[in-house]
């Protein structure tokens, strides 16, 4: 019974890895409250995921990274929102005017595009440190190099929005997970995605070569 118990046991790994998800959860959810933060909190969740899984300090990592990448992160934030509120007006607007739903689709298609640029930024720039020209365009290197993986990882970083939006009612019923579990979840499987490209990437850019990644096809998406 002491050997299940002990630190280096699997159940207490476990148990250390559920109570690091609810905490950073939490702390995403409330970097989040004020809003006009969600940039910084987003790059403050992947940084912390991805220390984790490197067996480092989670909650230090979060708070580092939200510090540092405040003020681009959240500059980021705000344009991209601003031009997806824009496109999704866009669209609403027209498609009330004269109810053209190629028009109405193709403004929603931008939206779902430059959400997904956005969500690769912010995850781009948790990892390497750039410009703010830099950060654009290598976001969209990532979503051109990986447009599957770019789409996956937009859907889960925002899932809990865009269900709400859609489904309002039963995203409400599922109000426990999103508090407790999603997005400390969501942000390690983002983070999972792009392992492999990000570690050859820190290789090409900064010669630093992670063991513990194994190669895959250039090819693969």
């Amino acid at each position: 019974m002491g050997g299940i118990f002990s630190y280096d046991s699997k159940l207490m790994q476990m148990l250390d890895t559920l109570g690091n998800t609810i905490m950073l959860t939490a702390l995403f959810i409330l970097c989040c409250i004020p809003i006009i933060t969600i940039g910084a909190a987003f790059t403050a969740l992947f940084a912390a995921c991805r220390a984790q899984t490197r067996g480092k300090g989670c909650f230090r990592a979060y708070f580092k990274a939200f510090k540092d990448n405040f003020l681009r992160a959240t500059l980021l934030w705000v344009l991209f929102a601003a031009l997806i509120y824009l496109c999704i007006g866009a669209a609403i607007n027209l498609y009330q005017m004269d109810g053209s739903l190629a028009v109405f689709i193709m403004a929603v298609v931008g939206g779902s595009l430059l959400l997904t640029l956005l969500t690769m930024c912010l995850l781009f720039y948790s990892r390497f440190e750039c410009t703010f020209r830099q950060l654009i365009k290598n976001g969209v290197v990532m979503v051109l190099s990986f447009p599957v993986r770019s789409l996956l990882i937009a859907l889960l970083s925002w899932l809990p929005v865009l269900g709400f939006f859609a489904y309002p009612d039963y995203v409400a019923a599922l109000g426990i997970v999103w508090v407790t579990l999603y997005h400390g979840t969501a942000g390690a499987v983002c983070v999972w995605f792009m392992k492999r490209p990000f570690a050859r990437l820190a290789e090409k850019l900064l010669g630093v070569v992670e063991s513990d990644v194994i190669d895959e096809p250039a090819h693969g998406h």
